[in-house]
């Protein structure tokens, strides 16, 4: 055993068992760990010797919080290890006392020990109310070039806010360039530590999002959030009459705040989103020098406009018939 690399191990194995074995597996150097069983939850809690796997550079996770806490509570892997973490929750989880609060501190220092060795370049979060169920992923792959970290959280409550905290703490000393944020249906949920969180994004220069998250965006944006931002990426879009609260839609409201703040954005990239499922946006050229970028629906050749130019008309994109 003492010589093995890679193992995968599935629901046939107790999460106590399998942490006995692992003390034999110094060189082990991956680990993929899929809905294993935990017999004995009474002693989720209780100290238990730390398993050293200096060499490990993949921990693979996926199953209910009952069995992935003690891992990443009794494994000490390598600075620089991947992390994929997937929850699966259970009636189970929600019986335990203090188990989310427990789990969200060890899994900070994971997500701690990939990403010290390393400068991420990327941050991916989507956050989202789980009305009827919850989840939470994490991956970090110290591997890839350029590095991401990829959270997905829906929603669990304490372990949501303390992830949301950390992260802010954790950006703020980081030159993260580039961004991917999804926020829907919290309806004021989490809502001060992700408007910490955006204030924490200072070095980005690229952010692509949804038109939903663009509505909180707009409540939180100030001179301290996103104060290098120059690129807009929108994901997906909604019909204009879909926003009650912005005559001309989020996007048309964002542009203009950050021109008044005196942050404009240079470029409007819409190459992700369906041109037939848009409203006319001519009104995008009162945005003078604003960048628009879209792809023709009939020959998909991608268009670049600069408002201002005189020929608004190529904002009034094609429909399906």
């Amino acid at each position: 055993m003492s010589n093995i690399r890679d193992i995968r191990v599935d629901q046939a194995f107790d999460v106590s068992e399998l942490l006995n074995a692992l003390v034999n597996m110094p060189l082990l150097e991956r680990l993929h760990l899929t809905f294993l069983r935990n017999d004995h939850p009474d002693w989720l809690f209780q100290d238990r010797s730390y398993v050293i796997l200096q060499h490990l550079e993949l921990l693979h996770i996926y199953g209910p919080l009952t069995t992935w806490f003690p891992i990443v509570k009794v494994i000490k892997p390598a600075a620089g290890c991947s992390i994929s973490i997937r929850s699966n929750p259970t009636m189970a989880d929600g019986r335990i006392p203090n188990l989310e609060n427990s789990t969200s501190e060890h899994l900070i220092d994971y997500i701690h020990t990939a990403v010290a060795p390393h400068t991420p370049s990327r941050i991916l979060l989507k956050c989202r109310n789980g009305t009827h169920s919850q989840e939470v992923r994490v991956d970090i792959d110290t591997m890839e070039v350029p590095q991401n970290i990829s959270i997905y959280l829906e929603y669990y409550d304490t372990l949501s806010r303390t992830l949301i905290d950390y992260l802010s703490s954790f950006l703020m000393s980081k030159p993260i360039k580039e961004a991917v944020l999804e926020i829907s249906g919290l309806e004021g949920l989490l809502n001060a530590q992700l408007k910490t969180l955006l204030r924490s994004l200072s070095f980005i220069s690229f952010l692509e999002t949804s038109e939903d998250t663009l509505d909180f965006i707009i409540s939180a944006d100030n001179r301290k959030c996103f104060p290098t931002l120059r690129s807009l990426k929108l994901s997906s879009i909604r019909p204009q009459t879909a926003w009650r609260r912005y005559p001309e839609g989020p996007i048309m409201a964002l542009l203009q705040h950050r021109k008044e703040i005196g942050l404009p954005i240079a470029i409007l990239d819409l190459t992700a989103c369906q041109t037939s499922k848009f409203y006319d946006m001519d009104y995008l050229d009162r945005i003078i020098d604003l960048e628009v970028r879209y792809t023709h629906l009939s020959n998909q050749t991608d268009i670049h406009y600069r408002c201002g130019t005189g020929t608004p008309e190529v904002l009034k994109f094609e429909k399906e018939d």
